[in-house]
């Protein structure tokens, strides 16, 4: 019973974000076929996250498409960012434990600072590119349900 809810759930939100073709069902599992090669499956919980958006939000599915593609956008840029945040992470790390003097840290350092920057620089391309697709009440309401279904992924 699980399974096959799982199922409508994830066709739902394909047809409501208008990804009905690029939808493959099989052997109770459902997975998005998506147009761009780097990107990977549509998996249950992401489908459950956008099919809540769509709901609470009241999208058209226009309206959805066009948040999700800018939501996947901007998912590209922040799995970029953490690659280049967990490789810094690492470097940080091994130059403690070398024990290097402070001048060979400074630069690794004065590197975070900068992706920090980025972060917060992408959280606020996010919401500006999104103000553009939704009303000022559905903006709002994102802004309070996304970081809570962020934090349930």
């Amino acid at each position: 019973m699980a399974t096959s809810f799982r199922v409508v759930v994830v066709a739902a939100v394909a047809l409501v974000a208008g990804l009905g073709p690029g939808l493959v069902l099989s052997e109770g599992t459902a997975s998005h076929t998506s147009r761009r090669p780097d990107s990977g499956p549509l998996d249950g919980r992401r489908a459950l996250v956008l099919w809540r958006i769509t709901v609470a939000l009241r999208l058209n599915p226009t309206t959805a498409r066009s948040l999700f593609d800018t939501l996947d956008h901007h998912q590209d840029r922040v799995v970029s960012f953490r690659q280049r945040r967990h490789e810094l992470m690492r470097q940080i790390q091994h130059a403690t434990q070398a024990e290097r003097d402070d001048a060979a840290l400074l630069p690794l350092i004065d590197h975070w600072l900068r992706l920090q920057a980025e972060r917060r620089s992408i959280r606020e391309s996010r919401w500006r590119d999104l103000r553009g697709l939704l009303s000022s009440i559905q903006h709002a309401q994102l802004m309070v349900l996304l970081p809570k279904l962020e934090a349930s992924l």
